[in-house]
């Protein structure tokens, strides 16, 4: 990640978990299969990636193979979990009716060369629960405007920005405004 400020906070995983909805940047590699970023980089098991995740999307196109979708640098990538309705059915992994959305669905190519980069992860559905606190505990960006607000319903939460242990509240008042910022979430 860059030199961005640094919060780590023990905290409940779910107080954080809208950041998911807009979206939180990951690093990883790029220009590789996204079944290998799920499992090497990302650190999730073969059978979150392949059973429980039902639903991804890359760069708003929805995935059906793992093996060869190959994500760009700043690519946008988004996991759901039992997505309600027709509209779940068709768009989930391998669907009986994803010939629905022949259109639509990711052709599996990527403009990047392999190597280092990022993807804004989004989570949503039952993936949110499921998976949040394990990106949370990793590492990630987010941004410090969303960051600062959900600091402020738990001003008192213990934190340590840069490593400078202070409550989140007066840690919030120090990151606003940056951007971005570089966020580790604990289970208290």
């Amino acid at each position: 990640m860059d030199t961005l400020p640094l919060l780590e906070v023990r905290s409940n995983p779910s107080l954080w978990h809208r950041l998911f909805l807009r979206g939180v940047t990951v690093p990883c590699r790029v220009g590789i299969p996204l079944r290998r970023i799920l499992l090497e980089d990302f650190g999730l098991a073969p059978e979150t990636a392949d059973k429980a995740v039902d639903v991804y999307f890359l760069d708003g196109r929805p995935v059906d193979d793992l093996d060869t979708a190959l994500p760009a640098d700043g690519s946008r990538l988004a996991l759901a979990a039992g997505l309600p309705g027709v509209a779940g059915i068709a768009m989930k992994r391998g669907s009986a009716v994803k010939g629905l959305r022949p259109g639509i669905t990711h052709a599996g190519t990527t403009a990047s060369e392999p190597g280092a980069g990022s993807l804004t992860l989004a989570l949503f559905s039952l993936a949110l629960p499921m998976l949040a606190g394990h990106f949370l505990a990793r590492g990630l960006r987010a941004p410090a405007d969303l960051v600062c607000e959900i600091c402020r319903l738990r001003p008192d939460t213990p934190c340590r920005l840069n490593g400078q242990d202070l409550p989140c509240g007066a840690a919030a008042g120090l990151f606003a405004g940056t951007g971005d910022i570089a966020l580790t979430v604990r289970a208290a």
